[in-house]
């Protein structure tokens, strides 16, 4: 019996396994192996990116997307509209 591969750890999935429906996401993984592939840190709210066929957090994908304008205040990357404030801060 074929049992697909996990993307991360490459153990066979028996299980469940976190896929995409639209094929965005390359491959299958387990769900505990389901983390950003640049820091392997959990996605604490769910939400992900995928670039290049692998999901990443915030962080990591507006910095492989070069699109990363970080606060000044936390180092957070901005998305979505924003204004300019005092002192360009």
């Amino acid at each position: 019996m074929y049992l697909p591969k996990c993307r991360r750890c490459n153990l066979p999935i028996e299980k469940q396994a976190v896929s995409s429906f639209d094929g965005q996401l390359k491959g299958k993984y387990h769900k505990d192996c389901f983390n950003c592939h640049t820091c392997q840190k959990p996605f604490p709210d769910e939400g992900f990116y995928v670039f290049d066929g692998k999901p990443l957090c915030t962080y990591h994908y507006h910095e492989a997307n070069d699109s990363l304008r970080a606060a000044v205040s936390c180092g957070q990357p901005i998305e979505g509209p924003y204004a300019v404030t005092h002192a360009g801060k």
